[in-house]
């Protein structure tokens, strides 16, 4: 399936969140979510959207906790947005339903 385009949401494991994430896949977008620590919900909401035939990426982080996300130096989007982008390509289909830790740099 060639996605729409991408979606980014933030605490789309549970609740309004996954719903969101469901929503999103259902109308054929790439979804990528964070979450906080339910690695459990999200692994199962990543196979969910998976199995629709749309990709997804949940990355884990606290986005409330700015020491958790504090680095040495800012990224520009680009920066940041660059290794999603190819993530969700279909260059890395061979990368389905991974979930990435990201620790904010230390």
């Amino acid at each position: 399936m060639t996605a729409k385009g991408t979606v980014l949401i933030t605490g789309g494991s549970r609740g309004i969140g996954a719903a969101t994430v469901r929503l999103a896949a259902k109308r054929g977008y790439t979804v990528c979510f964070s979450y906080r620590s339910n690695t459990r919900a999200a692994e199962q909401l990543v196979q969910e959207v998976e199995a629709t035939g749309c990709h997804a990426l949940g990355v884990q982080s606290d986005v409330g906790d700015g020491d958790a996300a504090r680095v040495d130096r800012l990224a520009t989007p680009k920066q940041i947005a660059e290794p999603i982008m190819w993530l969700l390509s279909d260059e890395a289909r061979y990368i389905a339903g991974e979930i990435l830790l990201v620790s904010g740099g230390r």
